[in-house]
């Protein structure tokens, strides 16, 4: 559950235990797998297919992977996975898992955030959350820069979110999960988007219906041009139709997990939505590529709610990839400095209930499905770790409840 004690939001634990969340996402062997469809030629080497390393041509990350059949992309090569394997035998599978946990532990983390291996997280030896997206009918003429927003009013809305519980029921009766993120960096447009995106759609939108069915209760006739206040009135029946949706269904299938919210993408979403999102999720959830959270003061006196900061990076150009990831810093040792940086302000903020490092990883040189090729990662491609970050993760394991309680640096 959450909890605010003392004027600080905490988790707490099952033994009922403040806890505060830190750790990356992605713990996967599989986090270089490269589209090599009609570029075989960038690469020196890529394996014969019937050798004993064609297996990696098939091996995946199972969260991202729809992504790559969005796009077309069929033909892979799974370069981590194989450096792994090069590293640790044909038993590579079943070390690295406990490698993961061992190092995990060893760092000073408590948590593997969402999108990780599902195999590793069901091991039952460190704290977990993952997140799933809804795949059901859409508002026609939504944007988004993932999926587009789904329509909350169709019957097909809260029987996805049911389906979505069940293909995870296994994480949602394990005790070592504590919750799940529903969807991730929706486009929620300006004030009126929403409304005027359902307009525009096709006559039997059930979002669209909705909207004419309250226009007719409003005006007595529908309009042929609703008003700029309607638009706006409907977007905000959009977001609380959403998140009451999914909480209401979360909650139905798994009371005791926490509904941590859609991960807004940048920290700065419209109120409309962030209103809707702190009044239905158990946690609201940001993700923010800066330096710390010294701009987000003003989370305090706009909401009263637990945050979970979903995703933070930053990246040199030493070592690993050609690309440094959103936040550009000069070396390793300034990643190290930065990470201390940022978890510090978090610390210091007193919605904030976690952190997670995006990603565990470095992603391929060559790019992942839409050419990210991040030095973002604790270790590189070949599972070597970056020592310097490791150094400051450890430092933040374990000084961050002194820290947050007020005793510490």
């Amino acid at each position: 559950r959450t909890e605010k004690i003392d004027g600080k939001w905490w988790l707490v634990d099952p033994d009922g235990r403040l806890w505060w969340s830190h750790g990356p996402l992605r713990v996967t062997p599989s986090s270089g797998v490269t589209p090599i469809n009609r570029r075989e030629y960038w690469f020196e080497w890529l394996p014969p297919r019937d050798s004993a390393e064609g297996e990696f041509y098939t091996t995946r990350d199972e969260l991202l992977w729809p992504s790559y059949e969005k796009r077309g992309v069929t033909n892979t090569f799974d370069f981590s996975a194989c450096n792994i394997a090069r590293k640790y035998g044909p038993d590579w599978r079943t070390i690295w898992a406990d490698l993961a946990h061992r190092r995990l532990a060893s760092w000073g983390c408590n948590t593997i955030a969402n999108s990780s291996d599902r195999g590793i997280c069901l091991m039952d030896r460190t704290p977990y959350c993952d997140r799933f997206e809804l795949k059901c009918r859409p508002i026609e003429k939504a944007k988004g820069v993932w999926w587009p927003f789904r329509d909350p009013f169709d019957p097909g809305f809260r029987e996805e979110v049911r389906r979505q519980m069940e293909l995870h029921a296994r994480e949602m009766a394990d005790p070592w999960c504590f919750g799940f993120f529903v969807d991730n960096e929706l486009e929620w447009g300006g004030e009126t988007s929403l409304g005027e995106w359902t307009w525009a759609s096709s006559a039997d939108q059930p979002a669209r219906i909705e909207f004419v069915r309250r226009l007719k209760a409003k005006y007595g006739s529908v309009p042929d041009n609703p008003s700029k206040e309607d638009f706006r009135e409907f977007s905000l029946a959009l977001c609380e139709e959403y998140f009451r949706s999914v909480r209401e269904e979360f909650k139905r299938a798994a009371p005791h997990k926490l509904y941590l919210g859609c991960r807004y993408a940048g920290g700065f979403p419209k109120k409309f939505a962030l209103a809707a999102s702190a009044k239905y999720a158990d946690v609201v959830s940001f993700n923010i590529y800066r330096r710390d959270l010294s701009d987000y003061a003003w989370w305090v006196k706009a909401f009263d709610k637990p945050v979970l900061i979903g995703e933070f990076h930053s990246g040199a150009l030493d070592r690993g990839p050609v690309s440094p990831g959103i936040v550009h810093v000069k070396d390793q040792s300034e990643r190290a400095a930065v990470y201390r940086q940022f978890v510090t302000s978090a610390l210091r903020n007193p919605l904030v209930v976690g952190v997670h490092w995006h990603q565990f990883s470095d992603q391929p040189t060559s790019g992942r499905f839409d050419g990210e090729n991040l030095q973002c990662g604790w270790t590189d491609v070949c599972d070597t770790p970056y020592r310097e970050i490791i150094g400051a993760v450890r430092e933040m394991g374990a000084s961050m409840y002194r820290i947050r309680w007020g005793d510490g640096k």
